[in-house]
């Protein structure tokens, strides 16, 4: 499985079991088209800091549910997003400090759920195990964190082989 297929394959079983209604995403691309497949989802703010990527994806993104930006400045970037969410992505940069500000701030919401992808990086791992409650799932390259463990229990169900 290529490394962006294992995000896809986590948020599509993630988009089916929680149907989040709100979605933040530092790192746009793939996975911002693939939540517009989902019904649920009223609304996407996405984030990204690299002009070029920037130019690329958003003629791209059609669908008037994402509100897009674009943040060159790294403290900014992390600093941006206001609100509460019900599923939180992380494929972008500062992976580390979204993942403290999500917790600290209070961004995502109580049954909300958040993917970390790379998680397998080990840069990555302290942040990670900050949470409460986090599973790796997709040969590693994908993290769930929540703060019940009820969201991470229905994803790792509908990620099991036979379903």
């Amino acid at each position: 499985m290529a490394p962006f297929q294992s995000l896809l394959v986590g948020l599509s079983a993630a988009c089916i079991t929680l149907k989040p209604r709100t979605v933040l995403e530092w790192g746009p691309g793939f996975s911002t088209q693939l939540m517009c497949l989902f019904s649920s989802i009223e609304s996407i703010q996405s984030i990204e800091h690299k002009p070029v990527w920037a130019k690329y994806w958003r003629p791209k993104f059609i669908d008037p549910r994402i509100d897009f930006h674009l943040i060159t400045d790294l403290g900014k970037y992390v600093q941006h997003p206001s609100g509460q969410f019900d599923l939180i992505i992380v494929d972008g940069r500062q992976r580390q400090a979204c993942l403290r500000r999500i917790r600290n701030d209070g961004l995502l919401k109580d049954r909300g759920m958040v993917l970390i992808h790379d998680a397998e990086r080990l840069s990555y791992h302290e942040a990670i195990h900050e949470w409460d409650h986090r599973t790796w799932m997709v040969n590693g390259t994908v993290a769930g964190l929540a703060h019940r463990p009820r969201p991470l229990e229905r994803w790792v169900e509908m990620m099991s082989p036979g379903n």
